[in-house]
């Protein structure tokens, strides 16, 4: 025999009557994910009633309302949220997590779908931030590491149930690219950008800019130099290398700016940095708007962000190697300007040097003696093939 519902105010009981007499209770009601459920709780013999039975089914209703209430209420929470839980229980002390933290609020924290609710991220929205780290030069590397970091975050909060949701960054694909770009600005298109920078008459974009073709460092490390970085009589620059955390040492060679330089420092604060926007106690963030928007417009027309034509912020060191090499300075040299730890790193720009050693190996074969010689050897084996 089957379960019979009671109906009435014992709504959501069931009762079956069994062949030794018995009486066996069952009670249905919908879980958290909203799925019928009957399960037997008892029999007639063991103390079981109708009003147990309702007691018992009205406290599996609370239990699942409030435990529908708290899964809103996790559900709910931020990806900076989530970011905190997760560097709490990991641990602070570990540097691999004090690395993770760093990269999680240069690059994320600061987003304005990380202070909403992590269940309502986009894929447009991340896919959007992809397209920015890469036309800010990041390699594909390091891009990676920052959307695995999110998506550790949200795994590990969803293992812990400290949070309930879909995990975006799970279903991201990033693009596949290549980033060894060896673009580089000729000096008729230096001269091209650097009149175009006086015309805007933006000191910031302007003297980024040269500072950038004058010692091929990095943004960061522009954006870092104090008066105090730069010694005004040499035009030695000491320069601050946040990817090996270490100072090297870089020229501003252009005579002007650095006389400019000079003249401005007298109404600085040796802490003071160079660029900035408002206070020189705060250094500018980013490349200005303007250079970008400059670039673009005479460089880039019509090509697409991942295009390896496309000129860049990062440009300007590829730049400042390439136009090196060409005028015969050694990769070795030039190495060391660029704080390059690797002749590897370096080795993208051998191509650029004068000739590749074709001259040499011209004047090797040229001298007189040697090409008697080699004439004859080729004359000689011609007469004994034949």
């Amino acid at each position: 025999m089957s379960f019979i519902p009671l109906g009435g105010k014992y709504s959501g009981v069931y009762v079956k009557s069994l062949q030794n007499g018995d009486e066996s209770y069952a009670i249905a009601f919908r879980d958290e994910k909203s799925k019928s459920v009957r399960k037997t709780i008892g029999r007639k013999s063991t103390g079981m009633t109708k009003s147990k039975a309702v007691a018992i089914l009205n406290d599996t209703k609370i239990r699942i309302r409030k435990s529908e209430e708290s899964e809103i209420e996790v559900s709910s929470k931020t990806l900076n949220e989530l970011a905190d839980k997760y560097f709490e229980d990991k641990g602070l002390s570990k540097k691999s997590i004090q690395k993770e933290i760093s990269r999680y609020d240069k690059h994320i924290k600061i987003q304005e779908w990380a202070k909403n609710e992590t269940r309502k991220i986009t894929k447009k929205q991340l896919n959007k931030l992809v397209y920015e780290l890469i036309e800010k030069e990041y390699a594909p590397a390091s891009i990676q590491k920052i959307f695995a970091l999110c998506r550790a975050i949200i795994n590990y909060c969803l293992k812990s149930r400290y949070y309930f949701g879909r995990n975006e960054f799970s279903h991201l694909e990033l693009p596949k690219y290549d980033n060894k770009r060896t673009r580089f600005l000729t000096q008729t298109e230096i001269g091209k950008l650097i009149s175009r920078l006086e015309l805007e008459g933006h000191s910031n974009s302007l003297l980024l800019t040269i500072l950038a073709l004058n010692t091929g460092a990095r943004k960061e490390t522009l954006l870092n130099i104090k008066y105090r970085d730069i010694n005004f009589k040499t035009g030695e620059v000491k320069l601050y290398d946040f990817k090996y955390d270490e100072y090297y040492q870089g020229l501003i060679a252009d005579t002007e700016v650095l006389k400019r330089l000079t003249e401005l420092s007298s109404s600085y604060d040796e802490n003071d940095y160079i660029l900035y926007s408002e206070n020189p106690k705060k250094k500018l963030q980013e490349v200005p708007r303007l250079l970008k928007r400059v670039l673009d417009e005479l460089f880039n027309f019509n090509l697409e962000p991942l295009d390896l034509d496309r000129v860049y912020f990062h440009t300007f060191r590829h730049t400042f190697a390439s136009l090196l090499v060409q005028k015969g300075i050694s990769i070795y040299l030039v190495k060391k300007l660029l704080n390059h730890h690797t002749i590897q790193s370096t080795m993208r720009y051998a191509k650029f040097a004068p000739d590749n050693g074709l001259n040499e190996v011209k004047e090797l074969w040229n001298h007189q003696e040697n090409r008697n010689k080699s004439i004859a050897y080729i004359e000689t084996h011609k007469k004994e093939i034949s």
